[in-house]
């Protein structure tokens, strides 16, 4: 155990959003009030994600308890082990704490009795009107003032409760571990336009490939798509290349994907090779809405399903997208058969499958069964062969949903994530960080390079196509 173990009271929104979030504070101590118990057990029921990860974290609570406790000990020893602390794997320790009482400590004696009657009363309207907040910062302040050689910190999700918190002096924190490590408006901002030495591109040109200059090792990530510059002429004709295993390669020629479908700038040019490619097999683009993700991820599916003369063998596509409202609103009850239920959802996928092919190759591509949509609440447990996977508008699904999403792929399959993390729309996310598309990009390019790195790629696109309307209200709005 550390000299310097810290006290964590944990918020019913960190278990929420993570369930493994007990086995991250390593041997400190985590204290969970009775309330945040409480709310687990109104949350449980249901079918959402908040309800699984309630119940979740419900089961890890009676794992930590049953590995701590033997079935045959005593009640005294019970009391005993909850009073000290039920150890964790990680070394520390997790305390459990009870009501506590309303009534100030200055009340006269004299009424004290009439208010101690009161109390249940009043605990039980607090909670309905939504005061557990303040017993949180209640017992965060009794901790404090009963450990003052221990560092003593509220960890929850809930900004306005870190507001409260901070107000009273008290030592709050938002909970970081499920958040990408890295700042994604930063990675926006990397450049994929280098200035090389002319021998470089002489090199390219001559053999295909070139050893990438020694300055760049640390800054590159494996099958990123690049364009190279001559040194001191910036207005030169750039060089599209890909670095992979230490060297440069050639892209002479991007494939146009359909007449009226190709790329407009260098970005969607590195997408479209990524969805090409045969051997990348996990590819992420993230970008605002209009730059083009859906639209080529799709593109390059159908053209890989259609062309037999492509080196992969596709059979079908399918289409993944979160079934959630602009908004997080709803128009309620949808009548009809499964199809008809998420028909509006997928509609703006349909209408890009119409552009790229024309009615009445989309309808046959429907009929084949070719492009599908897939409302994901039914694909646990099974295994795709030879798909196209695309997983729409990603940063609306809950971690947990994209990897169960991703975890069926097969042999033959390729996924395409895409999404923005700046527009997410479920409600307790707070920044572009916290969000599926964001972790996935940031934990798959984490991967130690090998044969596993490989088969990943991540684009970012920046230039909003879809029309100058689209790109002024994405600027300034």
């Amino acid at each position: 155990m550390s000299s310097k173990v810290k006290n964590y009271v944990l918020d019913t929104n960190v278990l929420i959003s993570n369930p493994k979030a007990l086995f991250f504070f390593e041997d400190n101590h985590l204290y969970m009030p009775f309330k945040v118990l409480e709310e687990l057990d109104r949350l449980k029921s249901g079918m959402t994600g908040r309800s699984a990860n309630a119940r979740a974290t419900n089961r890890a609570l009676d794992e930590i308890i049953r590995t701590a406790i033997p079935m045959e000990a005593s009640r005294e020893e019970r009391t005993r082990i909850f009073r000290e602390g039920v150890p964790l794997r990680t070394g520390g320790k997790l305390f459990f704490i009870g009501e506590q009482t309303t009534i100030p400590k200055e009340v006269p004696e004299l009424i004290r009795p009439i208010l101690e009657y009161l109390d249940p009363i009043v605990r039980v309207i607090r909670d309905r009107f939504g005061y557990v907040d303040h017993d949180l910062l209640q017992i965060v302040e009794k901790l404090g003032n009963e450990h003052p050689d221990k560092f003593t910190c509220l960890v929850t999700k809930d900004i306005n409760l870190r507001i409260k918190a901070g107000y009273r002096g008290l030592n709050v924190a938002d909970y970081e571990h499920d958040k990408a490590a890295f700042d994604i408006r930063s990675l926006f901002s990397l450049s994929s336009e280098f200035n090389v030495a002319p021998e470089v591109i002489a090199e390219l040109h001559q053999q295909g490939r070139a050893r990438i200059p020694a300055k760049m090792e640390a800054i590159l990530q494996t099958n990123q798509y690049l364009t190279l510059r001559l040194e001191d002429q910036d207005d030169s004709e750039g060089t599209f290349v890909q670095y992979k295993d230490g060297q440069f390669r050639l892209i002479q020629r991007t494939k146009t994907l359909e007449e009226h479908i190709s790329f407009r700038n260098p970005e969607q040019r590195a997408l479209i090779e990524a969805c090409l490619d045969s051997n990348i097999t996990i590819v992420s683009a993230l970008g605002q809405a209009g730059t083009g993700k859906t639209l080529i991820a799709l593109a390059s599916g159908i053209h890989q399903v259609e062309n037999s003369q492509s080196r992969t063998n596709y059979d079908q596509i399918m289409v993944f997208r979160p079934l959630i409202e602009l908004g997080n609103k709803t128009m309620g009850y949808l009548p009809g058969e499964v199809a008809e239920k998420i028909s509006p959802h997928y509609g703006a996928v349909k209408h890009l499958v119409e552009f790229i092919k024309g009615q009445a190759a989309a309808d046959t591509m429907d009929e084949e069964g070719i492009v599908k949509f897939v409302p994901p609440n039914f694909i646990r447990g099974d295994t795709l062969h030879n798909t196209f996977m695309i997983v729409d508008d990603a940063q609306n699904f809950e971690y947990g949903e994209l990897k169960t999403i991703a975890t069926r792929m097969g042999p033959g399959c390729k996924i395409v994530v895409t999404g923005d993390p700046f527009q997410c729309d479920l409600p307790y996310n707070n920044d572009e960080r916290d969000n599926a598309i964001s972790l996935y990009t940031y934990n798959m390019s984490r991967i130690p390079e090998g044969i596993e790195r490989e088969k990943f790629c991540f684009v970012l696109l920046h230039e909003v196509e879809r029309s100058l309307e689209a790109k002024i209200h994405a600027k300034y709005l």
